[in-house]
């Protein structure tokens, strides 16, 4: 009996806890608090740093449209391995380099939706999940961000979800609207609109290293300076219903490239690269390669792959130096992240890595250059020149001039800096003298006119090498800053290639509005081989069409092209056969007119090549024209 009633006591006990937790609370919550209860907001938290975390399960943060706003910490963060968790009616802002939502590893059946969401900041992201979310659904929200390396919405590790019906605006170099890797499977999204405007290695859906089975349905994805599709070592996604809408390229589907990274030149003019692989994820994808550089194509001829207690690195470096000694050092310096500043030694003949020790004192150490004298000089992104002892690691700062520094260079005693990379592809690196003994600025040599490059060195016969984050060779002009790409490294050896991906019922659209391709059936990628369709391959521009179907015969199907803006009341279809510019009529099976009204051809053709219209004026001109009616 006092068992029963023991019983009885414990089972009132949890049922009273249980309500208490699934209550809903009005409440203006402090920055910082853990929320365990259903919670509807009543005022807009401020917060210097982190905003709200959500720990326990069946929760539900309901803001009712009122703003959490937080700087360098996560706006709304909920707890591993949680399970039914709704976040809703939020306005999220985050400023310096925040997530505004994060999603922590192992959770399930979580529902984001119908939230504002704004996010400024180096890598900032709008929704992330990095280490495994599994059966949610992230719908109806608006997403724009604006920072360097910012993803709208960044899955890692995390299959299995529903993304629907989400508006998402990035901008600045590296931005991507959905960035799925490292084993984000068997995902759908559907239903979106991605509208990109940066730069350099940006796109609206990006799959990376082992996403694979994903489908992409019914989505608007534009990009104003990249391809709205990107494929890096990814396999068997199906594209279906989307409408592609680009102003410079539209499809990159690649084995996963090989990455920029530090440089340097032997004493014997050889050129070395090692990879930064920054933001590649983790599991695939994270194999750092160390290669020797063609410098008359920039193409890697050598590729070892790196590795530290006998597994393979997963962490990439900022710069490399080969020291001038009887026996050339090859050093290399990790920077950025919690171990950060770290320098390393890479044997070049096996690729096996050994720590050093830490540069410490200083943040964001990146340029290396060796002194000839048992120590390095290096830069650091407050602008510091910094000595660094390589027998005791010590480090001491020569002097700092305020600028922020991306990299350093030294030939017969002239060094020179690289002014840091801003957020913008139009703000690019900037060429400086400076001055060893003071850390000061000599002079401003002048604009590089690339935003992101990475690491310098001269050889021996006094050419300035660099390499930068479209992955390529540069040579830059150390008297006016002229900076030309030699070429791009090529593709990763050690990652595997992108198979079986697929574009079903596909609109293709010019931004500009010269009109648009249309694909009914299926474009059967090739496997395995390097895909880059930009507007050099297809072009749509006013009153042509160009397909070429030689290069990409993936492409040669049918399909249905719109011209718009055309003048006139008829006009009659004409192709290039040859694509020499000399065109013909286009009629029977090859061309059908389905309709001209108001400026507006369309026409159905059986497979590509060059395609275009002239305006009938003359009755006599209708000659067995009735197909072009």
């Amino acid at each position: 009996m006092k068992n029963l009633k023991l019983g009885n006591v414990i089972l009132a006990v949890a049922l009273l806890l249980s309500a208490v937790l699934s209550a809903n609370v009005s409440a203006l919550p402090f920055c910082g608090d853990t929320l365990f209860a259903n919670t509807t907001l009543t005022g807009d938290p401020q917060c210097p740093f982190a905003g709200l975390r959500i720990g326990a399960d069946n929760v539900t943060l309901d803001c009712d449209n009122h703003t959490i706003e937080a700087a360098g910490g996560r706006v709304v963060e909920v707890n591993f391995g949680l399970d039914s968790v709704t976040v809703r009616n939020c306005v999220l802002i985050g400023t310096a380099n925040t997530d505004a939502l994060r999603l922590n590893g192992g959770t399930t059946n979580i529902l984001i939706t119908d939230n504002q969401i704004t996010t400024s900041g180096t890598t900032g992201r709008g929704i992330f999940a990095p280490f495994g979310t599994s059966f949610s659904t992230i719908s109806n929200n608006t997403i724009t961000t604006s920072g360097l390396r910012s993803s709208g919405l960044r899955l890692q590790n995390s299959p299995d979800n529903l993304l629907e019906n989400n508006t998402i605006v990035t901008s600045a170099i590296f931005s991507r609207g959905f960035r799925l890797q490292s084993g984000s499977n068997d995902n759908h999204i559907i239903g979106n609109l991605v509208h990109t405007t940066g730069e350099v290695a940006s796109s609206g859906v990006l799959l990376r290293a082992g996403s694979n089975g994903n489908t992409v349905k019914r989505n608007v994805l534009r990009t104003d300076n990249s391809p709205p599709v990107k494929i890096d070592s990814s396999s068997d996604n199906v594209f279906h219903e989307n409408t592609l809408v680009s102003a410079t390229d539209w499809l990159l589907i690649r084995r996963f490239a090989l990455q920029n990274g530090g440089l340097s030149v032997h004493p014997d003019g050889r050129i070395f690269v090692v990879e930064n692989n920054f933001g590649s994820g983790f599991g695939v994808g994270t194999a750092t390669a160390f290669m020797e550089i063609d410098p008359a194509t920039g193409a890697a001829i050598d590729v070892t792959r790196l590795t530290m207690g006998g597994i393979d690195l997963g962490f990439g470096f900022d710069a490399l130096e080969i020291t001038p000694d009887p026996v050339p050092r090859f050093l290399a310096l990790r920077g950025g992240g919690a171990n950060a500043d770290e320098l390393f030694e890479i044997n070049p003949d096996t690729g096996v890595v050994t720590f050093l020790f830490a540069v410490n004192g200083f943040g964001g150490v990146n340029g290396l250059e060796s002194n000839g004298i048992g120590s390095l000089l290096a830069t650091t992104n407050s602008g510091d020149l910094v000595s660094i002892n390589l027998v005791s690691g010590v480090s001491t700062s020569i002097g700092a001039d305020g600028n922020g520094w991306t990299d350093l260079a030294i030939d017969t005693g002239t060094a020179y800096a690289l002014s840091r990379h801003t957020t913008e592809a139009s703000q690019s690196n900037h060429l400086f003298e400076i001055n060893t003994t003071t850390g000061g600025i000599v002079q401003e040599i002048g604009d590089t006119g690339f935003a992101f490059v990475s690491d310098m060195d001269f050889a021996p016969d006094g050419t300035l090498y660099a390499n930068d984050a479209s992955l390529s060779l540069l040579v830059i002009n150390p008297v006016s800053a002229a900076t030309e790409s030699v070429g791009t490294f090529g593709e990763d050896p050690f990652e595997p290639p992108s198979e079986n991906n697929s574009l079903r019922k596909t609109t293709l659209v010019a931004v500009g509005g010269s009109g648009s391709v249309h694909y009914p059936g299926t474009l059967a990628v090739p496997s395995g081989e390097l895909v880059d369709v930009s507007t050099a391959e297809l072009d749509i521009s006013f009153n042509r069409v160009f397909v070429d179907s030689t290069t990409y015969p993936f492409l040669d199907q049918k399909a249905i092209i719109t011209l718009l803006g055309l003048p006139g009341k008829k006009r009659r279809l004409l192709v290039d056969e040859d694509d020499d510019g000399e065109f013909e009529r286009c009629r029977g099976r090859q061309c059908k007119l389905r309709l001209f009204s108001g400026g507006t051809l369309v026409f159905k053709v059986n497979g590509f090549t060059t395609y275009s219209s002239e305006e009938r004026t003359k009755k006599k001109d209708d000659d067995d024209d009735d197909d072009d009616d």
